[in-house]
């Protein structure tokens, strides 16, 4: 042992680490298992800071885009109106809650693939779809922060790049739920 027995003790903790996976694959047959088990169990006895550490790890990182969630959410409830007034250009019964927002682009095959398939959802669903062209309303696409399209702006969230039709379909089935 070195310095009060931390090599060691490092160098036990290390083994027991890497022979962790082999164990657990099958690596080793029941008598070796067990064996490491007991082994394992004397460094941790013996140590009890190293299990303090592994009990008071640091918490889960913060969720890095909790506040730009919040801002998206609040720029959205500000531009309700606007977005999703049925009186605006679009299809689908008026008056619905769950209600989305197409930004699209004229000569993108993405944003036309994006209304053929929000056309049929909303037969299907009773959604609105709201449409705007992005070149047109470009300051309220600026005033999201969208700069791609297609995009989807729904009461609860951003989408941008075209979002298969089973994608959609989920969300339009949260946003009823939420009704």
């Amino acid at each position: 042992m070195h310095a009060g027995g931390k090599t060691c003790r490092g160098a036990a903790a290390a083994m027991c680490l890497l022979a962790a996976p082999a164990a657990t694959a099958g690596a080793l047959d029941d008598a070796s298992r067990e064996i490491l088990g007991a082994e394992i169990a004397k460094v941790l006895t013996a140590e009890p800071e190293i299990v303090a550490r592994a009990m008071n790890a640091p918490p889960a990182p913060a969720d890095i885009y909790r506040d730009a969630v919040a801002r998206d959410l609040d720029t959205i409830a500000g531009l309700s109106e606007q977005l999703f007034a049925p009186t605006q250009q679009g299809f689908g019964p008026a008056g619905q809650r769950a209600t989305i927002a197409l930004f699209t682009r004229g000569g993108c095959a993405p944003c036309k693939q994006a209304e053929a398939e929000l056309r049929k959802l909303t037969s299907k669903t009773g959604v609105r779809v709201t449409l705007f062209d992005m070149d047109e309303h470009a300051e309220l696409a600026a005033k999201l922060g969208l700069d791609s399209a297609p995009s989807y702006v729904m009461r609860d969230r951003m989408l941008r790049g075209h979002m298969p039709a089973i994608v959609l379909k989920r969300y339009i089935r949260e946003a009823r739920a939420q009704d």
